[in-house]
């Protein structure tokens, strides 16, 4: 009977570790095989923004290389919380992703107060696809030529000149807010309806400063009808080599960063996050898709899924610090 009973337990251990190998063995195996059927990208937003034209550049590539196609689905409402929150659920198969952004992973953790999920613990970073350029321009009339005069005017002048952004508590706002700290200035804020808005305004004359995208400045520029004084990037945009960064000039600014980046559920194995990782950035970075995005103004980041998590704990600060200094509240 002993022996038996010490031939069972042999048999139920040696049972349980092949278990274990083929549960091990899975993630891989499950990695080699994907997509098995269409991959979904859900984009948090209505359609037309420019997260759709990311995500269709990248679903194309990627639907090449698969064999399975991949396509983009709009799943808009509650600024992006909807859509994200549906991904959050998702079974992570890989087949569910999420075109993010520093709209719907940080700025929504300080703008709002029953947040359906945690942007760290419910999803699985991929990449950080692109960050749309944004800079600083100001009106022909303002008797300045670059930030070092600007901000020697500024402070000479305080509470006399004013900045424009597309709306209280968006990127732009937020960049004029940690601006006015890096530079010791009293800026009034003019908070308008888009971007269009931003620089009919500046170039009219209207409101002498404001924060735009880079992808609406090149007309305006080729007119001679406004000047951009620096870019809010870490670096020199590739599209716009001859300005400057705000940085260059203020070392002690930060800008808050907007930035869009896909992410799967989370649980997903990192054999598979590997395997659509490697694909999104490969096609991030192919000749007929990267000039396209700078054309619009994004620089091409398509960084390691580490690397986007210390970008998003970057952002955390930067747009906690810049929502304070806003003193915006959570609804």
């Amino acid at each position: 009977m002993k022996d038996r009973t010490r031939i069972a337990g042999v048999s139920v251990l040696a049972g349980l570790t092949i278990a274990a190998g083929m549960s091990m063995a899975t993630a891989p195996a499950q990695a080699q095989s994907f997509p098995v059927k269409t991959v979904r990208v859900i984009v948090p937003f209505t359609p037309g923004s420019i997260l759709d034209t990311v995500t269709r550049l990248v679903a194309a590539k990627a639907s090449d290389a698969w064999g399975q196609a991949v396509i983009l689905e709009n799943r808009g409402g509650a600024g992006g919380r909807i859509g994200s929150e549906q991904v959050a659920k998702a079974a992570p198969d890989g087949h569910t992703l999420l075109m993010g952004s520093s709209g719907t992973h940080v700025a929504v953790v300080f703008l709002s107060k029953n947040l359906p999920y945690d942007p760290f613990k419910d999803f699985t970073p991929i990449t950080l696809a692109v960050e749309p350029i944004s800079g600083l321009v100001m009106s022909n009339s303002v008797p300045a030529t670059n930030l070092k005069e600007l901000v020697e005017l500024l402070r000479k002048n305080p509470g006399k000149y004013a900045y424009a952004s597309n709306g209280v508590g968006s990127v732009f706002h937020l960049t004029g807010e940690l601006f006015k700290q890096a530079a010791g200035a009293d800026l009034l804020h003019v908070p308008l309806q888009g971007a269009s808005d931003v620089m009919n305004a500046v170039v009219g004359g209207h409101v002498p400063l404001g924060f735009a995208s880079a992808s609406s400045m090149p007309s305006q520029l080729a007119g001679g009808k406004l000047k951009v004084i620096g870019m809010a990037s870490a670096s020199r945009f590739p599209k716009m080599p001859d300005v400057p960064t705000i940085t260059e000039g203020l070392p002690n600014f930060e800008a808050p960063g907007s930035w869009m980046g896909f992410y799967g559920p989370p649980a997903m194995s990192g054999a598979l996050q590997s395997r659509i990782h490697a694909e999104f950035v490969k096609a991030l970075n192919a000749a007929d898709v990267k000039p396209r995005l700078e054309d619009q103004g994004l620089m091409v980041v398509a960084n390691t899924p580490q690397q986007f998590t210390e970008a998003m704990k970057r952002s955390m600060d930067r747009y906690g610090r810049a929502i304070k200094l806003a003193g915006i509240q959570p609804e």
